[in-house]
């Protein structure tokens, strides 16, 4: 009958589906299977493997999923969405889910509690390079952490990456993978470790030419970048007088001068140091040997012993003064005079690189920059770089930092950010990120512009 025939399709149909059922289940335990027994047979050898896959776009290792250098996170991206097994150094094997649904091109990073927004490594309290891995828990490791310099420089680190930091290198958010394929690096970090490799701060230099670059047949002490922009700062605004607080070998100074004179003979640097000439000349001579083994750079002398230094105080495009422009007042007439005399003036602090000189310095020498003009407050690096010497334990040359943060203050980076942040500066005064267009530099966040008024 036609009931009966129905009956007996619905019979087959429900059965039918059971077996599918029963199939499918069993194709998934295959596949789990078949997952872990690919991820035992390949994923043993760097601890970073696909365990399980919950996406339809495919998931390749190093193509678009992977896991950063610590194994801690893992990356992914191009709508893999995936189970990443990964064995920590020394640790446990874990599971990590991770990915956004749909075909979404922006890289996700996760960790074992979810989804990390901003990861940093290498940054955080004890990572392995630092002094104690953050998993030591050893009485030595313990003391060392509490030490307060340790303290304070893992909180300068903390700032750094904080995204608050006005004196931070710029790009945080733009990274890209290491050769190796094994990690991402950020441009920030990028411009922190060449930095560290160039830096003259008893941190091991790794480049021959780590005291700067030559200019005119003279060593400046200024990196290549940091030349380039200011090089190309000077042409821009046609500034005729640089005044500058830190003489100290004379081969910026000469550097300026020689840019300057190009498009204005007049062109003149006022250059303030409080230290004797002789006294200094006994600090740069080791300084210029150094840089003089370096190839193509045999017989380099500082700029105080340097022909230049000698014909341009001659013709009065230098003029060198002994002492602090802001120690005395009739310094300040002085100073007044020259620059009224000026049609664009710049300031550059290259002096005493301490939280406490900067401000002051900025405070009573603004007022001679002339609108759209700047001020830049040099080597505003050292607050970090300081911190990674101590916590990488090469810290002599860093001993004073640490005292200084225990009185609140630092160098010139943490006098930026102070100065930066006040509405009295917002009035007439803007930090200018564009300039550090190379996002490698000794100054970061130092290009201070007076803002041009329309009264």
């Amino acid at each position: 009958s036609r009931a009966s025939f129905a009956a007996r399709v619905y019979t087959t149909n429900t059965v039918l589906t059971a077996v599918l059922m029963v199939a499918a289940q069993w194709l998934l335990i295959i596949a789990a299977a078949a997952a872990a027994r690919h991820h035992r047979r390949i994923g043993g050898e760097d601890g970073c493997a696909l365990y399980s896959k919950q996406s339809i776009m495919p998931c390749v290792k190093g193509s678009t999923f992977g896991c950063l250098a610590d194994r801690a996170i893992v990356w992914i991206k191009g709508g893999c969405r995936a189970t990443i097994q990964v064995r920590a150094r020394n640790g446990p094997t874990e599971n990590i889910r991770c990915g956004e649904p749909g075909d979404s091109p922006n890289v996700q990073y996760c960790n074992a509690s979810g989804v990390v927004t901003r990861p940093h490594v290498g940054m955080q309290s004890g990572p392995p390079g630092y002094v104690f891995a953050a998993e030591d828990n050893s009485e030595e490791a313990r003391q060392w952490r509490n030490r307060s310099s340790v303290q304070f420089a893992l909180q300068q680190m903390a700032y750094e990456y904080s995204g608050n930091y006005s004196a931070a290198w710029r790009y945080k958010d733009r990274w890209m993978v290491t050769p190796d394929g094994r990690s991402w690096i950020s441009l920030h970090d990028v411009a922190t470790l060449f930095e560290i490799a160039l830096g003259p701060m008893g941190l091991h230099a790794q480049a021959a030419a780590a005291v700067g670059v030559e200019w005119f047949g003279v060593d400046t002490q200024q990196s290549v970048t940091d030349s380039q922009m200011l090089h190309s700062l000077l042409w821009r605004l046609r500034v005729d007088l640089v005044v500058e607080l830190g003489t100290m070998c004379g081969g910026s100074a000469i550097f300026y001068a020689k840019t300057m004179m190009a498009y204005n003979p007049r062109a003149k640097v006022l250059t303030y140091d409080v230290a004797l000439e002789q006294q200094r000349l006994r600090l740069c001579e080791p300084f210029s040997r150094r840089r003089s083994q370096s190839p193509g750079a045999r017989g380099l002398v500082p700029g105080l012993q340097h022909k230049h230094w000698t014909d341009l105080k001659a013709s009065g495009n230098i003029v060198p003064v002994i002492g602090d422009p802001t120690a005395r007042r009739s310094a300040q007439h002085e100073l007044l005079n020259l620059t009224s005399q000026a049609q664009v003036v710049m300031v550059i602090d290259d002096g005493a690189h301490e939280m406490l000189p900067v401000i002051r310095h900025f405070k009573q020498l603004r007022q001679f920059v002339t609108p759209g003009s700047y001020y830049l407050a040099q080597d505003t690096r050292l607050d970090t770089d300081c911190a990674y010497a101590i916590l990488t334990s090469r810290q002599h040359w860093c001993e004073p930092w640490a005292k200084l943060r225990q009185l609140g203050q630092g160098y010139a980076g943490l006098a930026i950010d102070s100065l930066t942040q006040t509405a009295e500066f917002a009035q007439e005064w803007e930090q200018d990120r564009t300039i550090e267009a190379w996002g490698v530099t000794q100054h970061p966040g130092g290009y201070l512009r007076r803002k041009i008024t329309n009264t």
